[in-house]
């Protein structure tokens, strides 16, 4: 018996560390962002981001620059819309490819957008990740190399964690250091594995 486990949370909030921490653990782990740069090469996604976006989009060797085109749907509403009614369907099918075909009983599907795009019907339980704002800022500028201004471009572009809240099954608090993140992690795999053993 498998369980699926959404795991998401804004921009800086630590989903990775998390998802990473439930693999350690023994869960199989996908992530939606890496399917997602893994599509930005295949060559008709490619050609209707061009045609959506123009050809700025591409480097000399004609592979898309992620960071202009990130640039360029968070400016205006409508172009991230069209960015994700692209890309998301093309997930969405990938991410259930791989739920099929994995063997093991607990899966994480780590996904920002998991709410916003509908994929919360691909899992079974829903895990927020929670930070403070400003923490979430200095995490994200840190890791991503993005200055202030266009990580809250982001944060403002997905759901607010309130909103995240009254989907989750569980909420972990990432605010302290990573062993304190490893020991609430523990203890909800505990619990998700009583509820596989369960279910057998």
């Amino acid at each position: 018996m498998k369980v699926v486990i959404g795991v998401t949370g804004n921009i800086g909030s630590g989903k990775t560390t998390v998802a990473d921490i439930f693999k350690e653990l023994g869960a199989k782990v996908i992530q939606a962002d890496k399917i997602g740069h893994l599509l930005l090469e295949k060559k008709e996604v490619k050609k209707k981001l061009v045609s959506s976006f123009g050809k700025s989009i591409l480097n000399e060797k004609n592979e898309i620059r992620r960071e202009i085109l990130r640039r360029i749907v968070f400016e205006k509403e409508e172009k991230l819309r069209k960015l994700n009614s692209i890309l998301h369907p093309l997930i969405a099918e990938e991410i259930k490819r791989k739920i099929e075909n994995i063997g093991e009983r607990i899966i994480i599907v780590e996904a920002a957008v998991l709410l916003n795009a509908g994929w919360d019907s691909l899992v079974d339980k829903i895990i927020i990740v929670s930070a403070p704002y400003e923490v979430k800022l200095q995490r994200a500028q840190k890791s991503r190399g993005l200055n202030f201004t266009e990580i809250e471009k982001i944060i403002k572009s997905q759901l607010s964690e309130e909103k995240m809240m009254q989907e989750a099954d569980f909420v972990i608090e990432n605010k302290e250091g990573i062993e304190e993140l490893r020991h609430k992690i523990k203890n909800l795999w505990n619990i998700i594995l009583s509820q596989v053993q369960k279910r057998q």
